[in-house]
């Protein structure tokens, strides 16, 4: 499992402990208000597929490009 350098820049938004009727509202929160200008990020989803599911449709609504990382698939990585 690839780790991610605590030194980084890179922002990122744990869902967990979030609840599915809460993800939007956090994304929109983390992307469209408080993240404008962010290039990369990390969205931590947890093991739950409702909440990968939720998290992919919103970035594809927002035309945001990702990556789901084949060996966690409880971590998306945003890259645009």
């Amino acid at each position: 499992m690839s780790q991610i350098d605590p030194n980084s820049p890179l922002r990122i938004l744990d869902l967990h402990n979030t609840k599915h009727a809460d993800v939007d509202k956090r994304l929109e929160d983390f992307y469209l208000w408080k993240g404008k200008g962010v290039s990369e990020s990390v969205v931590i989803t947890g093991d739950s597929s409702e909440m990968r599911t939720q998290v992919i449709r919103f970035l594809d609504t927002h035309d945001f490009k990702y990556v789901v990382d084949r060996s966690n698939t409880g971590r998306i990585r945003v890259i645009g």
